[in-house]
């Protein structure tokens, strides 16, 4: 949990940080077998430890550097800290450009090692944080603060035996949607919009379908396939009479996404197909009109870091 929770506040960085790919050029011309052959650069989410740092202060015995793209970030100054306690938990994951630091999130816990609260932090100016209250060893409230205000709030409510019943989340006062669960499960969700998504599951426990109202009327369903492994491998989108709509999803053993199909009142309408290479990158990906026609075809390369 401690690594987990290190990596999606590192995420959240990356994600503040880096620039999204931008879509695939189309061509204009409409003509069979165009081809854009490019380098598409990608966002990774994969750290490097590039050294270890050491410190006499009590609060940061240790300390960890982590790069976006390995030796040579290094060299620019972007790189990421992430300090622990002497008990393993990250309290501080501060991120830098040339080797000044831009923001960093401080993890504050309780004597009994819950967490307390996390402050987010922008050219040392605190901008937000997110407070964590508990009763009777459980978690009670998450509160948001933003500027100094009271943003969104999460209530926690249990049944007789400590089992999870709901969580409300509040916005400024005002309840914007409630999650039901049931032995650990979430069994329904209320939006604003008198959404209502409820949710259904296997004898694995595993996702298997969604089905969601507007003010009581079923306006579509959502399917979730498993293969033997129990990995998702397709994700069916209907509407409220059951014709496929929307797009369908298919993945691969290795959670590569491989097709994509888009219906439009039970019709297919396009195609799409993604292959990738033995290290699980996309190499082509084709756009068909339908089953027969290939409209357009990209061809993705990369340089020796990949």
């Amino acid at each position: 949990m401690l690594y987990s929770r290190t990596a999606l506040i590192l995420c959240i960085f990356i994600m503040s940080h880096c620039s999204k790919p931008s879509d695939h050029p189309l061509t204009s011309s409409g003509k069979e077998g165009i081809k854009k052959t490019y380098t598409k650069v990608q966002p990774t989410t994969r750290f490097y430890k590039l050294r270890e740092l050491t410190s006499e202060k009590d609060d940061e015995p240790f300390s960890y550097m982590y790069s976006l793209a390995g030796k040579d970030a290094k060299a620019l100054g972007v790189y990421y800290k992430v300090s622990y306690n002497e008990s393993g938990q990250d309290i501080r994951s501060e991120y830098f450009i040339n080797n000044v630091s831009q923001r960093y999130i401080l993890s504050l816990y309780r004597s009994d090692h819950r967490l307390d609260r996390l402050e987010y932090y922008e050219k040392n100016k605190l901008i937000s944080k997110i407070a964590y209250t508990y009763k009777k060893d459980r978690l009670d409230r998450i509160i948001t603060h933003v500027d100094g205000k009271k943003l969104f709030e999460y209530i926690y409510n249990y049944g007789d035996k400590g089992q999870l019943k709901y969580i409300r989340k509040l916005k400024k006062g005002d309840v914007t949607h409630t999650e039901y669960y049931d032995r650990g499960l979430k069994v329904s969700e209320e939006r604003l919009n008198n959404l209502t998504i409820d949710f259904f599951y296997d004898s694995k426990r595993r996702l298997y379908k969604e089905k969601k109202y507007i003010s009581g009327s079923i306006i579509g369903f959502t399917h979730y396939q498993y293969n033997k492994k129990g990995d998702r491998v397709q994700v069916s989108f209907y509407d409220k009479n059951s014709n496929p709509h929307g797009r369908w999803l298919f993945l691969d053993d290795k959670g590569n996404l491989r097709l994509v199909k888009i219906y439009s009142r039970g019709k297919l309408q396009s195609v799409k197909k993604l292959l990738y290479d033995g290290r699980q990158r996309l190499v082509r990906e084709e756009d068909w009109s339908n089953k027969k026609n290939l409209d357009y075809y990209y061809l993705y390369s990369y340089d020796r870091k990949g």
